[in-house]
């Protein structure tokens, strides 16, 4: 009974512990090194330098306790806008849309061993996204010079969206509105 009762506190212990670490080594990362606004000014400038989208937003957050093990990110009041190729005087944007928040959750495990991006279960919460037919798209991705060592890829295998509206407008000015979205994609979705 007595190795019993050692033994039972032992593990006890180590989970707690690990727990514990984990909990701490969160709260430093994200009160010293990753702070809403280093966050937000780093995802930002990534998305601005390696896309064709002009991207801003609110506040970026992580929270750890909602999905643990995994950590979960919150982008809030965001704007993202595609430039036409050819931009004339009424259509600035191809694309452009507007959401009141964004989740996913990361496995920071991946990223660390096999450098792969893998965010789970993203939600959209009110996108209200805006595309004019006609007005030819820059690419999404701009188009990097490839360094072997470097490549980082991006699964993405869920996004839900939620009361969402899309705006098309033809060729001819006519407008088509959709009110109260409701959409799930679900599988594969790479980029790499």
């Amino acid at each position: 009974m007595k190795y019993l009762k050692v033994t039972f506190i032992s593990l006890f212990s180590l989970a707690f512990g690990i727990v514990l670490l984990s909990a701490v080594s969160f709260w430093v990362m994200r009160t010293f090194y990753l702070t809403p606004d280093k966050l937000a000014d780093l995802v930002k400038q990534e998305v601005n330098e390696r896309t064709n989208l002009q991207f801003d937003c609110q506040s970026i957050e992580l929270s750890y306790w909602d999905t643990w093990p995994a950590v979960s990110i919150s982008i809030k009041k965001g704007d993202i806008r595609l430039p036409a190729v050819a931009m004339g005087d009424s259509v600035q944007y191809a694309l452009s849309g507007t959401f009141d928040k964004v989740t996913g959750t990361l496995q920071l495990t991946r990223l660390l061993k096999s450098k792969e991006i893998n965010i789970n279960n993203i939600q959209v919460y009110q996108p209200d996204i805006h595309y004019v037919n006609g007005a030819r798209l820059l690419p999404i991705l701009k188009k990097e010079k490839s360094n072997a060592g470097k490549k980082v890829r991006l699964q993405i295998n869920r996004i839900k969206i939620h009361e969402g509206s899309f705006s098309y407008q033809t060729k001819k000015g006519v407008c088509w509105d959709m009110e109260r979205i409701q959409a799930q994609m679900t599988g594969e979705l790479d980029a790499q």
